[in-house]
């Protein structure tokens, strides 16, 4: 089944332009400036990896994981403890 449309489909005309000047089509980069201790022929892959993660802290707990392992402000009482009673003493007069 063949269905017509109401308009008609014009394309956009291509675009001509000149081609590019042959010196703006290359690229150049600047000396490697990378440090000896970091060159391959220092050292390997896995050492490279290890010293960055090291670095940078990869593999570290973050701050907020810091944070979340430190003990509570107000630590829990050992159970059977005066000090235990003395605590449900005080909650519970709220």
């Amino acid at each position: 089944m063949q269905t017509d449309t109401p308009h008609a489909l014009e394309y956009a005309p291509p675009d001509v332009r000149s081609p590019s000047p042959t010196s703006s089509v290359g690229s150049s980069h600047p000396e490697d400036q990378t440090s000896l201790s970091d060159s391959e022929g220092m050292l390997s892959q896995p050492q490279f990896e290890q010293k960055w993660e090291s670095r940078i802290g990869l593999g570290q707990p973050s701050h907020r994981e810091l944070d979340a392992m430190k003990d509570p402000l107000i630590a829990r009482p050992v159970p059977g403890s005066e000090e235990e009673k003395r605590y449900f003493e005080i909650f519970a007069m709220k």
